[in-house]
């Protein structure tokens, strides 16, 4: 078979090999070489490049000889095996250093937010003002053993590679080429193409149609984009478009250029000149190149093709684009690419899918048949169809599995084929797999070890971006480095699964909230990502290679479990189990032997009928996430577990865990905390986890180290639900929870647990409303919920200026509030439940009683404002409107409910869609409709319930 089986060795090689070059720099800032081990790691440093430099030799060749291919993949393993040595030595010290503040200083106020987890190099803090502890603990006489062993091993594969190629013949030298960039013309290939109708018709329409300014366009010119993964048929569409009489009758002059990976716009420019004077072009100013372009082109209406397009440069493509803007208008410049970062760019996207499975049958059959096929095979169509349908609609994978198919027209070869994955199939330089790699082999390095993580779940699985970029992030994969200010890890993790999305390595699922893989982009990760990663999804036995370092298996109860305590190097163990609700019931002997995964940085069991974690989950000092998430059985953890200082996501939803281990604080790298709300309010000195983005239940209390002030230091949280504000005394010991500076906050809660105020004094009142002014939250805030409040004012803080990007506002059970002015005045509010609101009696000009909120009562009330509902106020008499005044302009749901007293209401906006009225005092209904012309068809009213109105005359 040929392939480029070093690919995802050498890509994955070469980025752990950078990080860790990374963490030796850090370290080595500002020390002498006289220093202990210091020198040894200069020096290993060194090889680290020369490592980098034999990799990239290797890593694109096209390997056709099998016994060439094994032996250098061979050598290539052990290399990156030693690189992941030197990776797991200086976690191990970075590990040590943590262990010692934390233990000295009792983790008080250590800046866990400037710190990262090992996975990701060496904190700042630690960088910057630890170098003297960090000295002491690498200065250990066995650690420079290890480095200089690691040093003597990895020269020694260096030698033995180079010496392997200088050996080979030149016949042999002949089998290992790089990779040719592919090429394309305008002629097509397909003398019929089948399923395209529909968009052919679109394109040519808009190619033939005049400049209009529709799509984007560079002044008389327009340009349109085909977007769409890799063999999908973008360039067979493009060549269809190009060669139609339509087009040749519309424009003066049609030029086609295969642009690959090389935008060099000088080359373009040069192609361009040649297509139109058919003569070779040797001008080499490029100045000159442009006006010459620019003289062909005045006053003629042009295509451009640029096919195969993966420059992202947006100024390398206006560059390109100047000399063209002299084209008569109705000129196109038509792009086919992978990128949807291009096509937004180059503007106008024709997204191009798979082939429907009708028309994909046809095509198959005239791949695997022959065009003259009349049926006449029909145990080899049946083989056919199962295949066919496993290639989810590509057309270039027809091709090249139905050619091979066309080889040998038996069953038994036919059953072979059926039985393989594509990556095992034999392919060509245009085959699909290459087809395909392509995209990969132009990834980003930080990319490439992100998508080939991928391999680890099933096909069809349901991405969730956030879910992964927090896996990446316990790998390591995700770089802090020359991060812009304020802008997280977990950000920089998006924006690396948004990239991926863009490039199509990832589609959006049809139900719209989670992302797939195409199949053969999935087969392509499993393929490069052969001899590290393997996944079992099956009953059949699979031989797992000792070197792997990520393993997932989903366990049914057909299968054995395997004992995985004998790969030591594993970095990544995901086990799932999905036959029965409570799993195997695996008690803590498993684990008895999991003190040997040293190495370990993502452990996932979920539904596997956990009893107990043993003592030894704590020698696994490089754990990062760890989820024992729907082990209904296990109600306890130990101690150890507080002392995994590089964990990051602790996964414990759906466990009947009766507490959390007392030294929860110590677990200062804490980002994601998964678990019951009663458990994690019971997290003493809370304030030391200020790693943490999520805290789903924080109860205030009056013993030490449950005060509202351990929410001071927690600044990077996204969510947050406080309870029990009857325990905060003022308005100053409120503040100093800090939610003025909490920029990451979208989501709070505040949550008064008391009862509903009647029985408390005057004082008591006023504090709480003291309390509520000193909660004040950051602007960025987009979700707020306050619930049992006893005061009777709203806090100034509530109006427009203060909470510009509030989304969603949530007012239950406030008993004793009366006066809810300034909410109808937020800009951006697009949702708001009162529910439970007694003391409310009357509501005018959009929620604000209070002239000063409304400076202009010819403004909008609610600009933006699409749900609404009232509930259980039974004193709510009055909903007035001034005269002039337009109210919910986009209200498209409106709910009332239990409002016994509410005799009239202002007239409903025509946005309206749904509305629904029960036990309303209203007295007319015809006046809920007087805002709106009769004449209007903008009113669609889709459902209208109305009962319960004993009052309402019709």
């Amino acid at each position: 078979m040929s392939s480029w089986i070093l690919a995802g060795l050498g890509s994955l090689g070469q980025a752990l090999i950078g990080r860790v070059k990374d963490q030796i720099s850090d370290y080595l800032i500002g020390r002498v070489l006289e220093e202990p081990g210091v020198a040894d790691l200069d020096k290993l440093r060194n090889t680290l490049s020369g490592t980098e430099r034999i990799i990239g030799r290797v890593e694109n060749m096209w390997i056709k000889d099998e016994d060439t291919k094994k032996r250098l993949k061979e050598l290539l393993m052990k290399l990156k095996d030693t690189v992941y040595d030197a990776d797991d030595l200086l976690d191990e010290i970075q590990f040590r250093v943590l262990k010692q503040q934390i233990e000295q200083q009792g983790a008080q106020g250590y800046e866990a937010s400037n710190q990262s987890s090992s996975s990701s190099g060496l904190p700042p803090r630690i960088k910057r003002k630890n170098s003297e502890r960090v000295s002491r603990f690498f200065g250990r006489e066995d650690d420079v053993i290890r480095v200089r062993k690691i040093k003597m091993k990895l020269d020694k594969y260096i030698t033995d590679i180079e010496h392997f190629i200088a050996k080979l013949d030149a016949a042999e030298k002949q089998m290992i080429t790089s990779v040719v960039p592919r090429t394309t013309t305008s002629f097509p290939i397909e003398t019929q193409v089948f399923g395209r109708d529909e968009q052919l018709n679109q394109l040519l329409g808009l190619l033939v149609q005049s400049a209009d300014g529709s799509g984007s366009s560079y002044s008389s010119i327009s340009t349109l984009t085909i977007v769409g993964i890799g063999g999908v048929g973008k360039t067979t569409l493009a060549q269809q478009a190009y060669n139609h009489e339509r087009v040749k009758d519309y424009f003066h002059h049609t030029v086609w250029v295969c642009v690959s990976d090389n935008f060099n716009v000088e080359r373009l420019t040069k192609e361009i000149i040649e297509s139109l004077t058919r003569n070779k072009c040797d001008l080499n100013n490029f100045d000159t190149l442009q006006v010459v372009v620019k003289e062909d082109l005045t006053s003629k209406r042009f295509l451009l093709v640029l096919d195969d397009v993966w420059n992202e440069d947006s100024l390398k493509w206006e560059r390109f684009c100047a000399p063209l803007r002299s084209g008569v208008p109705g000129s196109k410049i038509l792009v086919t690419t992978r990128s949807r970062k291009i096509a937004e760019m180059v503007g106008n996207p024709i997204p191009l899918y798979g082939l429907d499975n009708a028309s994909y049958w046809e095509f198959f059959k005239t791949c695997a048949f022959g065009s003259e096929y009349a049926g006449e095979c029909p145990q080899l169509e049946d083989i056919a169809k199962k295949i066919a349908y496993r290639l989810n609609g590509l057309p270039l994978a027809a091709r090249t599995v139905g050619g091979l198919l066309k080889s040998q027209m038996n069953e038994e070869h036919w059953r072979i084929i059926a039985g393989s994955e594509i990556w095992q199939l034999p392919q060509s330089e245009e085959g699909v797999l290459p087809v395909l790699q392509l995209s990969y082999q132009c990834l980003p390095t930080h990319l490439k070890r992100c998508f080939v993580f991928c391999s680890l779940f099933p096909k069809d699985h349901p991405f969730d971006g956030e879910h992964l970029v927090r896996l990446w992030m316990a790998e390591g994969y995700v770089a802090q480095d020359n991060m812009k200010d304020n802008m997280t890890v977990e950000a920089v993790g998006s924006g690396y699964f948004r990239e991926l999305v863009n490039r199509s390595f990832f589609q959006v699922a049809p139900w719209g909230s989670q992302y797939v893989m195409h199949d053969l982009i999935h087969d392509l990760a499993q393929f490069i990502s052969e001899g590290e990663f393997c996944r079992i999804d099956d009953v059949k036995s699979k031989e797992i290679p000792n070197t792997i370092r990520h393993l997932s298996t989903k366990l049914t109860e057909e299968t054995k479990l395997i004992e995985f305590s004998c790969y030591e190097k594993l970095r990544t163990l995901m086990i799932n189990y999905e036959s029965h609700w409570y799993g195997f019931g695996v008690d803590g002997s498993l684990f008895l032997r999991f003190e040997r995964l040293k190495n370990i940085r993502v452990l996932i069991l979920r539904f596997f009928g956990l009893r107990e974690l043993p003592e030894t989950i704590g020698d696994l000092i490089h754990l990062s996430y760890l989820d024992i998430s729907h082990n209904y059985q296990i109600w306890r953890l130990p101690e150890s577990l507080c002392g995994l200082y590089n964990l990051r996501v602790l996964d414990l939803s759906e466990c009947e865990l009766q507490s959390l281990p007392h030294g929860m604080s110590k677990l200062i790298n804490l980002m994601h905390l998964d678990a019951a709300d009663k458990i994690i309010s019971e997290i003493n000195d809370v304030g030391k986890l200020t790693s943490l983005q999520g805290l789903c239940s924080f109860k205030v209390l009056k013993d030490q180290g449950h005060e509202v002030a351990q929410l001071g230091g927690l600044k990077q949280l996204r969510q947050l639900r406080i309870t029990n504000l009857e325990n905060v005394k003022s308005k100053q010991e409120a503040g100093m929870a800090n939610l003025n500076n909490k920029q990451y906050l979208d989501e709070l809660v505040l949550e008064w647990t008391s009862d509903d105020g009647s029985s408390l004094d005057g004082n008591e009142l006023v504090v709480s409303e003291e309390v509520l002014e000193g909660l004040q939250p950051h602007q960025a805030l987009k979700r707020l919920t306050i619930r049992g409040y006893i005061g009777v004012r709203s806090p100034s803080w509530l109006q427009t200026q203060l909470l510009a990007n509030l989304i969603t506002l949530d007012l239950y059970n406030c008993k004793a509030w009366e006066d809810i002015s300034c909410i109808g005045q937020l800009p951006n509010l697009k949702k708001l439940y009162v529910k439970g609101m007694p003391a409310v009696k009357q509501i005018s000009h959009g929620l604000s009683t209070e002239s000063k909120f409304l400076p202009n009562l010819e403004e909008l009330c609610f600009p933006c404002l699409e749900e609404l509902r009232f509930s259980s106020m039974p004193e709510w008499e009055e909903w007035s409107l001034a005269d002039g005044q337009q109210l919910f302009p986009c209200l498209r749901k409106l709910e009332i409910e239990r409002c016994p007293r509410l005799k009239r209401m202002p007239p409903l906006p025509p946005s309206i869609e749904s509305l629904s009225l029960c036990q309303v005092g209203l007295t007319e209904i015809q006046i809920l409709w007087e805002g709106i012309d009769e004449s209007s068809s903008s009113m669609t009213v889709s459902e209208l319930k109305i009962y319960s109105l004993k009052e309402v005359k019709l």
